[in-house]
């Protein structure tokens, strides 16, 4: 299917010609199908389903997953293919890479560009050649989604902190708009990046669409007895993550734990010390890796728990916090995210990521719960997200963000 501006104009008695909503060129290194690039993907998609209606959403990726060797079955490159509320092209994961996302968005009519990831390759690479031209370039919106948070900048960080000092310096990012997910990461990106006055704009991510949520939570979890905790851990296998503070709470816990770690292992001597970690449980903890889990396999896959241990040292939004939150699994998380107040609001937990003997106390309460007070527990999280998202601003502070910089061009 073609799209007008695209590569391939459609002619001119095709409904496309019609549309008349902005079109938002957007820039991300991994797009659906995929699953194992983890929240991004997960917040462009949240982003489409919900403003798809207003909002024109074109895409480009790489054509395949984070980490994998083969592109996604199916293909064609060369053209924009429907993928859920929006049209995605794919482009092939090589050195041409950057020059086949020039050339798309050369020849692709759009309102907005956004951009996704400060040290995405692509989008580096996009700004760069975007840099010379100067006279008649649009304003694009960038994303960091987390990377300018310390737990995740200090990994690299020499080699980080040259390319940001270049950026600056080159001016590079001097025509981006910044899209912060919280008031942390928006102090984190005038830090770095010397911005300053409403080039930063806060607007939180966006949950799944209550469709998605809604259908998720009609259906309950089969539950088995309740002789354990149940308990998971779903990112990325590095530093940043905390992998390890989890398991050292799982050292102080008094009651029987099995405990999956899903994702992908990107760190392979992080997970070297996490596997030490591992062998030294007490007997009555197990933990297992099971690698990532597909897109269409994730709620079905967390709703089989209790809960979710995710000590993480900071996230920008957190998609999987929601998405657990979604079948009622209620969350033992850190402080570094924005899911702030969550006991008060029956979600689950938030504790600083160094009260390691608080953590393990929630866990060992969760453990004396019986299975029908487990079960109860699961339906009024499920409630108490219901609250939350009707209450959420979120799609308004996107929408907001969009006209905003459609109304900077005028």
């Amino acid at each position: 299917m073609t799209l007008p501006g695209s590569l391939h104009e459609p002619q001119p008695d095709q409904e496309l010609t019609v549309d008349r909503r902005p079109v938002v060129l957007v820039i991300v290194g991994h797009y659906l199908p995929g699953f194992r690039a983890g929240g991004i993907t997960t917040c462009v998609a949240n982003i489409v389903a919900s403003l798809h209606h207003e909002f024109r959403f074109l895409i480009i990726a790489r054509d395949r997953d984070l980490g994998t060797a083969n592109p996604y079955p199916g293909v064609r490159y060369g053209q924009w293919e429907p993928v859920g509320g929006a049209h995605v092209q794919y482009v092939r994961a090589d050195r041409h890479a950057s020059a086949e996302v020039w050339r798309i968005m050369a020849n692709t009519a759009h309102d907005i560009l956004y951009l996704n990831s400060f040290f995405e390759p692509l989008v580096v690479r996009t700004l760069m050649r975007q840099w010379g031209r100067r006279n008649g370039r649009r304003p694009a919106l960038l994303v960091p989604h987390g990377e300018f948070a310390w737990p995740s900048l200090s990994q690299k960080f020499v080699k980080k902190a040259l390319f940001i000092w270049l950026a600056r310096w080159t001016g590079l990012y001097a025509n981006v708009w910044w899209h912060a997910s919280n008031a942390v990461e928006a102090d984190d990106v005038r830090k770095w990046m010397k911005v300053t006055g409403a080039r930063v704009r806060i607007a939180h991510q966006l949950p799944p669409s209550p469709d998605i949520a809604l259908a998720a939570t009609d259906t309950p979890a089969a539950f088995r007895k309740a002789t354990e905790v149940r308990a998971f851990f779903f990112a990325r296998v590095a530093p940043e993550k905390n992998l390890h503070v989890a398991l050292e709470i799982l050292r102080k816990v008094n009651v029987p734990v099995t405990f999956d770690i899903i994702g992908p292992v990107e760190n392979l001597p992080y997970w070297k010390r996490c596997e030490e970690l591992i062998a030294q449980l007490p007997a009555h903890v197990t933990a297992r890796s099971v690698g990532p889990v597909e897109a269409t396999d994730l709620l079905p896959t967390l709703a089989r728990y209790d809960v979710m241990l995710f000590p993480t040292g900071g996230e920008g939004y957190g998609q999987v916090i929601a998405e657990s939150l979604i079948t009622g699994t209620q969350v033992l998380i850190s402080t570094d995210t924005p899911w702030r107040g969550l006991q008060e609001q029956g979600l689950g937990w938030d504790i600083g990521v160094g009260e390691v003997m608080e953590f393990a106390r929630v866990v060992d309460s969760i453990g004396s719960m019986s299975e029908e007070q487990r079960s109860q527990r699961r339906r009024e999280v499920q409630a108490n997200l219901r609250k939350y998202l009707s209450k959420s601003s979120a799609v308004d502070d996107v929408r907001r963000l969009f006209n905003d910089l459609l109304a900077s061009r005028t």
